[in-house]
């Protein structure tokens, strides 16, 4: 009896991806690949009158899981069921599999999660430096930092967050202009400026917002259930980017921030 697990359906299905699965002849599904499949929303047979391949009572003997041969290795009945609630090879207990499903959703939700609060501590730290001698721009900070709680609520269940009120935003790539055109790039030249500091803290906050959108991405990636939550987050973080854009412009001192 061979037992197909979750990374060997894993490795098929970045090979090739697949809709329906039917175990080969003489193997088994262990429950975190039947989980994978459940996920994906992969039919598990083509036929729906076909049947889980079972451990034969021939073979019981010749496999080392107590489940399945309580006799094995010594053990009574009642340490075998305990084992079988440990490792989940026989039978499966609905409670245990809601435990496990609500698990594989959190991870998603607390990935974007600590995401979100490293960014958060970046907005600190830049609101710190920019107090220093630009008043002004950390006062738009702090505001965005504000919207920027405001989607850590959302993210938490907490509400909605609203759309900032952005001049010229289209939602499209984001892109400052500078007066030779093309995108603003921080250098060793801008830190060399009498506001280099305050320019590169800008710029190190737009680029941990940035950040997020692949987080994002990553953590609802086959989660249909996330993809509305997961579009209005990246919607919401790219605003909060584009914001940013037009502050770093306006401090170097080129245009506005432009789509």
């Amino acid at each position: 009896m061979i037992f197909i697990t979750e990374d060997d359906l894993r490795y098929k299905y970045r090979k090739e991806p697949f809709t329906t699965y039917e175990p080969e002849p003489n193997t088994r599904l262990t429950p975190g690949a039947r989980q994978f499949l459940v996920d994906k929303g992969i039919n598990m047979y083509e036929n729906e009158t076909k049947v889980m391949p079972v451990i034969k009572d021939s073979l019981t003997k010749e496999i080392c899981c107590p489940t399945a041969n309580p006799d094995h290795n010594g053990l009574t009945q009642g340490e075998a069921e305990s084992n079988e609630m440990e490792i989940g090879t026989v039978t499966a207990n609905p409670a245990i599999k809601q435990a496990k499903s609500g698990k594989k959703a959190n991870w998603r939700m607390l990935m974007i999660r600590r995401k979100l609060d490293s960014v958060q501590a970046v907005f600190l730290e830049t609101i710190q430096v920019l107090l220093e001698n630009d008043i002004a721009s950390a006062q738009n900070v702090v505001t965005l930092n504000r919207q920027f709680d405001n989607i850590i609520q959302m993210v938490a269940g907490n509400g909605v967050a609203p759309n900032l009120a952005l001049n010229g935003y289209t939602g499209n790539e984001l892109r400052c202009e500078d007066d030779l055109g093309g995108e603003i790039k921080i250098t060793e030249f801008h830190v060399q400026l009498g506001n280099g500091k305050q320019i590169l803290a800008l710029h190190k906050l737009r680029c941990a917002l940035r950040e997020v959108e692949p987080v994002v991405l990553q953590a609802f990636d086959g989660y249909e259930q996330g993809q509305s939550l997961g579009d209005d987050l990246i919607e919401k973080i790219n605003q909060i980017v584009y914001s940013v854009s037009k502050t770093i412009s306006g401090v170097i001192g080129g245009k506005e921030c432009q789509m």
